[in-house]
């Protein structure tokens, strides 16, 4: 009877064994899996990410272009991603002008900054190596995810604003250019990593606690009229008011 007892413990113990070696081979499922998918995103470039509700924009076709021309954007969000594409919001996209000329797109509205402020009238998604000419508008801009395949961007500012945020994740650049006139201004947030940062007669920044840049690079046209301070590893260039 004892020996019978042992054999029927050993039983009990192979097939808790079992169980236990099933759960663990889903486990390693479900892992390769979620693996697979976040590698194939990658290998197709495709390292954009955004949140916002489909449902409120509508998609525009577009033809593929160099340049990028916005103009009386309250609100646009630009995305980093392997092909141009574009989401207006439904309510604003009657009044969206979207004009072709040659390796340019021109994005404008008839009026300066209309609709509510904290939602995005434009989802702007752009391949690396894009430029963007900005007139009276407000950008908040969002890097690559992936960072061994960084994005490269070049900006010309006119009495705009960009912002490059990094709400809960690290994003990352090889080179962003910006080039300001008009009172335009420029905020890099924290965790926001930049290869080559190049400023040019940006007059108004601000470079958060825990934003990166491996080179930064600052130019101005008249350079008596500003200045660069650091406190709390916040970097700051002003011009006298």
């Amino acid at each position: 009877m004892k020996q019978q007892g042992e054999i029927k413990f050993k039983k009990r113990v192979k097939a808790s064994n079992v169980v236990l070696l099933v759960l663990v081979l889903i486990s390693f499922v479900l892992i390769g899996l979620t693996t697979a998918t976040i590698n194939l995103k990658f290998k197709n470039s495709d390292y954009h990410y955004s949140s916002h509700d489909k449902l409120k924009y509508e998609r525009v076709p577009l033809k593929e272009a160099k340049v990028i021309s916005l103009s009386n954007l309250s609100n646009c969000r630009i995305i980093a991603s392997d092909s141009l594409r574009l989401e207006v919001a439904r309510e604003y996209a009657s009044a969206l002008g979207v004009v072709p000329s040659n390796d340019t797109l021109h994005l404008r509205f008839p009026a300066c900054c209309p609709g509510n402020k904290k939602a995005n009238q434009l989802i702007l998604y752009l391949p690396s190596g894009a430029v963007v000419v900005s007139d009276s508008s407000n950008i908040d801009l969002n890097g690559g995810y992936d960072f061994l395949k960084r994005p490269s961007f070049s900006f010309f500012l006119h009495k705009s604003h960009l912002a490059s945020t990094a709400a809960g994740y690290h994003t990352f650049f090889e080179t962003l250019f910006v080039e300001g006139s008009g009172n335009s201004s420029l905020v890099i947030s924290e965790r926001v990593h930049v290869i080559n940062l190049d400023l040019s007669n940006v007059y108004d920044a601000t470079l958060q606690e825990g934003f990166g840049a491996q080179t930064f690079k600052t130019s101005f046209t008249t350079a008596a009229e500003v200045t660069l301070a650091k406190k709390n590893d916040v970097v700051t260039i002003g011009s006298p008011k």
